[in-house]
C-alpha cells in the first residue's frame, strides 16, 4: 500500500506542477520549398504519412504523431499515443531545441490471479533534441538523445547507469535535382499510415523505436498530394565494423544480419480521404544455416482512412498480405481491418473488427501467422498489452478483435474521456480446442494543456477459455485481471 501511495503522490505532484505551465506560444511556420494545398502539418519523422513537401520535414523531428490531419484515424484516436500534438516548427536556417519528459506510474495486476498483490513501478523517458538547418533549409542536421529508466533502477543515489543513448541522429539533404526530393541518412523513426506496421511508439513505450539506414522522400503535391518514400534500414549488421586493414579477417564467416527495405506511398484523392499503398521486404539470416533465411518476408498492403458529411462519419479499411518463407516453412498470411464511426457533436462512437491470421496447430508445413513486429499494437488491441508482440503473444494462433470505441471530447473543456471494449479471440483454435482469449475494457481520461498531456487509465480483462487454460499462463490463472496508470507527457 505504501508503494501505491508514494506512486500516486509523485504523479499528483507532477500533474499539479504541470498545470501551472503556460501554454507554449505559437511559432512562425516554416516557408515551404514547394507550394502545397495540404492542411497537414506533416509527421515529425518525415514519414510517408506526410502530404507536404519534402522540405517541410525540416520542422524539428518529434516523438509525437502527425497532427492536423483532416482524416481521423478512429481506431487509434483515443490512445495516449495519438492525442499528443507536435511542437511548433523551427524557423528557417535556425537552431531549434526540443525536449520531452514522459513519466508513468503503473499498478499492475495482469496475472489473472486475485490472490497475488499488484505490482507498482514508475518509468521515465527523457529526450533532448537539437536541429540546425543550412543553405535556406537545403540541409538539415538533427540529433536527439534519450535516457530511459525505471525509478530506483540505479539502486543507489550515487550511481551512473550509463544509459544515455542516441535515439535519433541524421542529416537530410532537400530539394535534390531541383525537385521536391530529400535524402535522409542516419538513425531515424519510421512512422507510416495508421501506425499498425511502422510506428515509433511515441506516447507510450518508454524506449521508443528508431532504425539505422537511409530514406529517399519524394513529394508531388499537385498529384493528389502524393508522397513516396523508399527506405532501407539495418536492424542487425551482417558485417562487423573493421576499423583498420586486417587481411587475416578475410573471408568473414557468415553473420546473421537483419534488415528491411521497402516503399510507401500516400495519396489524398479527396480533402478528407487518404490512401496508403506499400510494400517492403524483411530479411533475417539464420545463424545455424546461412544458406537458408530465418525470415524472408514480403509484406504488401493498402489502407484507406476517410471522413464524410463534414466529419459526421468516418471509416478506415486495411488489407495486408505477407508471403515467402520462415526458415523451412512457406509463408502466406493476411491482416484485414474495417471500422466505422459516427461523430455527433462532442461524442464519437464506432465499431470495428481486426482479423490477423494465425497458424493452425495441425499445420506443420507452412506458416499463416501475420507479423506486426514494428507497429504500435498498444493502440489497436487493448491497452493492457497482452497482444503487444504479434504473433509471439498469440503463440502463432492469430487474433480476431471485435471492438466498440467511444469518446467524449467537449469543445469547451481540455478533456477527453474514452471507453473501449474488445472481444478478443484466436484466429485459429488451439490444440486444446479453445479460441477465446477474453474480454477487455479500457477507460481513459486525458487532460490537454497545450502540447502536454496528463492521462489516467483503468483497464480490466476477463479471460476466456484460451487464456484460462494451462496453455498460456499456467494452472490457476483464470480470474479477472486489472491494471491502472497515471502518465504525464511534457514537451518543451
Amino acid at each position: 500500500m505504501h508503494r501505491l501511495i508514494l506512486t500516486f503522490c509523485l504523479l499528483s505532484s507532477l500533474l499539479g506542477a504541470g498545470l501551472s505551465f503556460p501554454a507554449p506560444a505559437a511559432t512562425e511556420p516554416l516557408p515551404t520549398a514547394t507550394p502545397t494545398a495540404s492542411p497537414d502539418t506533416g509527421s515529425a519523422s518525415g514519414s510517408g504519412s506526410e502530404s507536404g513537401s519534402a522540405a517541410e520535414t525540416l520542422s524539428p523531428p518529434s516523438d509525437l504523431p502527425e497532427q492536423g490531419v483532416p482524416v481521423p484515424a478512429p481506431e487509434a484516436s483515443s490512445s495516449p499515443a495519438s492525442v499528443v500534438p507536435s511542437p511548433p516548427a523551427a524557423k528557417a536556417d535556425d537552431w531549434y531545441f526540443s525536449g520531452q519528459v514522459l513519466i508513468r506510474g503503473e499498478m499492475d495486476g495482469r496475472d489473472f490471479d486475485s490472490s497475488t498483490p499488484p505490482l507498482f513501478w514508475t518509468v521515465m523517458r527523457t529526450r533532448l533534441g537539437v536541429s540546425k538547418t543550412f543553405f535556406e533549409r537545403g540541409l538539415e542536421f538533427f540529433v536527439q538523445l534519450q535516457d530511459s529508466r525505471t525509478f530506483g533502477e540505479a539502486g543507489a543515489s550515487i550511481f551512473n547507469l550509463k544509459n544515455i543513448d542516441l535515439y535519433q541522429g541524421y542529416v537530410q539533404a532537400n530539394r535534390l535535382l531541383d525537385q521536391d526530393l530529400a535524402l535522409q541518412l542516419g538513425r531515424f523513426e519510421l512512422d507510416y499510415g495508421n501506425g499498425r506496421l511502422f510506428n515509433p511508439l511515441p506516447g507510450w513505450n518508454y524506449l521508443g523505436q528508431a532504425f539505422d539506414g537511409g530514406r529517399l522522400k519524394y513529394r508531388l503535391p499537385e498529384l493528389f498530394q502524393l508522397s513516396l518514400d523508399a527506405f532501407a534500414v539495418t536492424i542487425k549488421p551482417t558485417t562487423p565494423g573493421i576499423r583498420n586493414p586486417t587481411p587475416a579477417a578475410y573471408p568473414l564467416s557468415e553473420d546473421p544480419g537483419h534488415g528491411i527495405a521497402g516503399v510507401w506511398a500516400t495519396a489524398e484523392f479527396a480533402p478528407s480521404a487518404k490512401v496508403d499503398a506499400f510494400g517492403y521486404y524483411e530479411l533475417k539470416q539464420a545463424p545455424s544455416n546461412p544458406a537458408q533465411a530465418e525470415i524472408s518476408r514480403v509484406t504488401l498492403g493498402i489502407n484507406h482512412r476517410g471522413s464524410y458529411l463534414d466529419g459526421l462519419l468516418s471509416s478506415s479499411l486495411e488489407a495486408d498480405w505477407q508471403g515467402d518463407s520462415l526458415g523451412p516453412l512457406g509463408l502466406n498470411a493476411y491482416l484485414l481491418s474495417a471500422a466505422g464511426f459516427v461523430h455527433p457533436g462532442d461524442f464519437r462512437f464506432g465499431l470495428g473488427v481486426d482479423l490477423v491470421s494465425g497458424t493452425s496447430p495441425a499445420n506443420s508445413t507452412s506458416s499463416t501467422s501475420f507479423s506486426q513486429a514494428f507497429g504500435n499494437n498498444h493502440a489497436f488491441y487493448g491497452y493492457m498489452d497482452y497482444f503487444i508482440n504479434i504473433p509471439v503473444n498469440t503463440k502463432g494462433l492469430g487474433l480476431n478483435d471485435a471492438y466498440f470505441k467511444s469518446a467524449w471530447l467537449p469543445q469547451d473543456l481540455p478533456l477527453e474521456l474514452a471507453l473501449d471494449l474488445h472481444w478478443l479471440s484466436a484466429n485459429q483454435a488451439a490444440a486444446n480446442g479453445h479460441s477465446l482469449f477474453g474480454f477487455e475494457a479500457d477507460l481513459t481520461l486525458t487532460y490537454k494543456q497545450g502540447n502536454n498531456r496528463y492521462i489516467w487509465g483503468l483497464s480490466g480483462f476477463v479471460p476466456g477459455g484460451l487464456f484460462s487454460s494451462d496453455l498460456f499462463f499456467g494452472p490457476g490463472r483464470n480470474q479477472p485481471a486489472f491494471w491502472s496508470y497515471l502518465q504525464a507527457i511534457v514537451n518543451f
